[in-house]
């Protein structure tokens, strides 16, 4: 049993070493880490930054990387890579504790470690990361534990995940009313929810103690922040040629091209490309809706009460987006897969794992190159970047 475990977190570990291997090049800030990076480097200079289009936690976790490991590409990206780890070993555990089968745990594991879009922006100084495995974390504690102190502790992690972007606390706030929501009386219903909401609260507005210690009063965070990040999360207006609607991204529309070097032969570049993987997750999606469509027990609700409502949330919002802000929602996809391992036995269940397995690692050698920033043909990126041919100028 325990050797099942270990293997169980097999593919996060495989994860780590391509990304030990990977990540730290190029050695130059590439699309948005130039935003990020700057905004860490003002936390180190004066306490806090300037533009507060996100919340702190991402910006600040970015900065401690610098700290640690100084400003440069290992500084940049050490914390990203840890939490993009740590996102495939944490789904591995919610599958497990929610199927009891470690081989379900393998396959969702497996599927978010190799998937393309996940490990471009585990490799990025990015803020989309750092919401993934303190999610994970959240529903990992609420699964273990039903009291109250652990759903504090879960409501805390979801605090923590919308400090670093907001996405996260659409999930947060639908994972915590599912759980709070179960019980049978409603005084037990509200008493969960209040616990898990103050926690989240308290735990968000701790992310800020920076910006109060500057000098900063509380009229002026809520105005500053807190409506400005609304506001430009939700309404703002802007031209960019990466953006698509939130209702095309499983079909992988509009790739993103976060780095772009030809060599000197005009034939061979070095890319990094935040794109969907088509291939798993329309077939995990359809199981999504299935499951949801016709539940077998309280697991088969989890990936829609992940999925859905931040889903549609992005669809709903005025503001343009990209394909990037999939990553929250690719955990769900890939517990989907997990959930239905687990409801198989014996040959059925070793069948369907080897089914998911041999399709992800399949995709995986089809598009991890292009996140890996590995040479590959110039024709061939832009083979990958044929639905976003717009990027291309035609």
């Amino acid at each position: 049993m325990r050797a099942r475990i270990l293997a169980m977190f097999m593919p996060s570990m495989l994860m780590g070493l391509l990304l030990a291997l990977t990540a730290f090049e190029p050695r130059e800030l590439v699309f948005d880490e130039v935003h990020y990076v700057q905004s860490a480097r003002e936390i180190l200079g004066k306490g806090f930054y300037e533009m507060h289009t996100h919340p702190p936690l991402g910006k600040e976790l970015i900065a401690a990387g610098i700290q640690l490991a100084g400003d440069g590409p290992v500084g940049w990206r050490l914390f990203p890579a840890v939490f993009g780890v740590a996102s495939a070993a944490l789904l591995a555990l919610v599958v497990y504790l929610g199927t009891g089968s470690a081989l379900a745990g393998f396959v969702a594991s497996l599927g978010l470690a190799l998937d393309p879009l996940h490990f471009t922006q585990s490799r990025v100084a990015m803020l989309d990361v750092f919401q993934t495995p303190l999610l994970l974390g959240a529903l990992a504690v609420m699964l273990w534990r039903r009291g109250l102190k652990w759903l504090a502790v879960a409501g805390a992690l979801a605090g923590l995940a919308a400090a670093c972007k907001l996405p996260a606390a659409v999930i947060g706030l639908s994972l915590g009313l599912y759980f709070s929501l179960s019980e049978e009386s409603w005084r037990r219903r509200v008493g969960r929810l209040l616990c898990y909401g103050a926690s989240a609260v308290a735990a968000y507005i701790l992310t800020y103690l920076p910006y109060f210690a500057c000098g900063h009063g509380l009229v002026e965070w809520i105005k500053d922040t807190q409506m400005f990040m609304l506001y430009v999360g939700t309404a703002f207006k802007f031209d960019h040629p990466y953006t698509s609607p939130a209702c095309t991204w499983l079909i992988g529309w509009k790739p993103v091209l976060y780095y772009y070097k030809v060599d000197q032969s005009g034939s061979y570049v070095h890319a990094i490309l935040a794109v969907g993987n088509v291939a798993s997750w329309l077939p995990s999606f359809a199981l999504l809706l299935k499951q949801l469509s016709y539940p077998r027990g309280d697991m088969d609700l989890l990936p829609a009460v992940w999925f859905a409502p931040c889903y549609v949330s992005l669809m709903l919002i005025r503001r343009p987006a990209f394909i990037f802000y999939m990553e929250p929602l690719i955990p769900a996809l890939y517990m989907s897969v997990g959930v239905e391992v687990g409801c198989f036995a014996g040959e059925e269940r070793a069948l369907a794992a080897a089914t998911a397995t041999v399709l992800y690692l399949a995709s995986a050698l089809l598009l991890l190159p292009l996140s890996i920033g590995t040479l590959v043909p110039v024709s061939y990126l832009q083979r990958m970047l044929i639905v976003g041919r717009a990027l291309w100028g035609g």
